[in-house]
């Protein structure tokens, strides 16, 4: 049966790892597009990971979850205060299912992205078996949760990290480097150290390209690591449009590197659609597509859903366009 998905084929081709993009978080139109493109490359193209742009340390437990599914456990929805689980959790559970009815071919599940200082400072005291002030000095280090730190953030209006402050996260993450030695614990002070870095150019200077000049490169360490652990595979990946591009001209992003990498065989897709709402803040609302835009004109033609072919040109505008007319709910 033909549909919005089945250039997807044609798009891959032999590729082993692709990127689907998004042009805003926690948006319920995109989230459910891109977790129908990703469940279409596991079950018709033989995908076997799934990767995403979420806290790599909270992954685990999800793909922890879904080994179990292939032994017969039911799905518990992850508890955790980061929003983007929330639409994460209805493809996790589906997946769940999928590795049921083929316990001997499982899907796993892993997370890329390196901004939870407060999981990690919990693995390093958990290590140390006491509450440590001075790695709680670290950026977002002192709060329990992403919605307690964005808190912190709007009470304090012009809020700028400091050098002094700086400068003890860096001396106290190397000096629990040299005094630790589980694998696990130097992973998460390898990533406070990463955080820390792309924090001080966010939060200090101003300067988000110099932001994701750390990320990006922390993002595709992260991604091979874990992509490893799981034992490798037919890979989809699932970030913002930012990450998954070939290129950008601020910063050289997840995607560009990927492209690079002779070991791997990438593409970048991204999917439109017409309900553009965000979740993102705690709220939500859905916006209209502006007047002239892409998402606009398939909407004119009863088209809610598109795929954008962005193997020959980075920029949406200038990709070709897929679209069928199956119903947004």
């Amino acid at each position: 049966m033909t549909t919005w998905l089945t250039p997807l084929a044609v798009i891959v081709g032999a590729a082993d790892v692709v990127g689907v993009g998004e042009s805003v978080h926690l948006s319920g139109g995109l989230e459910r597009a891109r977790a129908e493109v990703a469940e279409h490359l596991v079950v018709e193209l033989g995908f076997r990971v799934v990767a995403m742009e979420i806290s790599w340390l909270e992954a685990r437990t999800a793909d922890e979850q879904l080994s179990a599914c292939a032994t017969g456990s039911a799905w518990t929805d992850i508890e955790s205060s980061d929003q983007l689980w929330a639409g994460v959790q209805p493809m996790l559970r589906r997946l769940c299912a999928f590795n049921a009815a083929h316990p001997e071919d499982p899907v796993r599940f892993i997370g890329i992205d390196i901004q939870d200082p407060w999981n990690h400072r919990r693995v390093i005291e958990a290590a140390l078996g006491h509450e440590d002030p001075e790695l709680r000095r670290c950026f977002g280090a002192w709060v329990d949760s992403g919605p307690e730190l964005a808190a912190y953030g709007r009470a304090r209006p012009g809020f700028r990290w400091t050098r002094t402050e700086d400068d003890a996260c860096r001396d106290r993450l190397e000096s629990l480097a040299a005094e630790l030695e589980a694998p696990d614990v130097h992973r998460s002070l390898a990533t406070m150290e990463q955080d820390r870095q792309k924090c001080w150019r966010q939060y200090a200077e101003g300067d988000f390209g110099g932001a994701y000049a750390v990320r990006e490169p922390a993002m595709l360490e992260t991604f091979h690591l874990e992509r490893a652990r799981v034992g490798g595979g037919k890979t989809v990946l699932l970030a913002h449009d930012d990450h998954v591009a070939r290129a950008d001209p601020k910063y050289d992003p997840l995607g560009g590197r990927l492209d690079r990498d002779p070991a791997v065989a990438y593409v970048n897709i991204a999917v439109g659609g017409y309900r553009v709402g965000t979740r993102l803040g705690g709220g939500y609302e859905e916006t209209l597509p502006a007047a002239g835009s892409l998402e606009a004109g398939w909407h004119d033609l009863g088209q809610p859903r598109a795929l954008f072919d962005r193997r020959e040109q980075d920029e949406v505008h200038d990709a070709r366009v897929f679209v069928d007319h199956a119903p947004m709910d």
